[in-house]
């Protein structure tokens, strides 16, 4: 495995969600799953799968990490307790999500769904901050349908 450390700015990022899949891979393949009538992983499951890989993939790149979360939502509460206009508040956000790389916006929309941080995940669906992410590269095709009803 590739040591973080010799990863920098957005390639550490690339490498992060890569890791973070194989976290999720590995977590979801140990534990039993509950299965719907039509085979499919339940919802309730899957979300449980996300927060253990989540947690798990957290505490050993929080030193990496956690700084850039915490900045990411201070930007937008910021946003959100401005006196801008409502309209002024959606062009702020949309530039700070515009600046994203994919593997960023993946991130932290798994930071947003799996961790335990409910005022950014609800200022990320309040501002369409991931808007933009390409569901394809989720981890499963329904994570934003989940989120959304989160």
């Amino acid at each position: 495995m590739i040591d973080q450390s010799t990863k920098v700015g957005r390639q550490y990022f690339q490498w992060a969600y890569e890791n973070f899949k194989t976290y999720y891979t590995t977590v979801k393949n140990e534990r039993p799953l509950e299965i719907d009538n039509n085979s499919n992983i339940t919802s309730k499951a899957m979300h449980c799968i996300g927060q253990k890989a989540y947690q798990q993939f957290f505490r050993d790149n929080q030193v990496f990490l956690g700084h850039y979360f915490r900045n990411a939502y201070h930007i937008l509460r910021s946003i959100d307790e401005s006196s801008l206009t409502d309209k002024e508040k959606i062009h702020y956000a949309k530039l700070f999500s515009a600046q994203l790389s994919s593997d960023e916006q993946h991130l932290l929309f798994y930071n947003c769904f799996c961790g335990p941080y409910g005022k950014f995940a609800n200022l990320a669906k309040l501002y369409d901050v991931f808007d933009t992410m390409d569901d394809i590269t989720l981890l499963e095709k329904n994570h934003r349908e989940l989120f959304m009803k989160k």
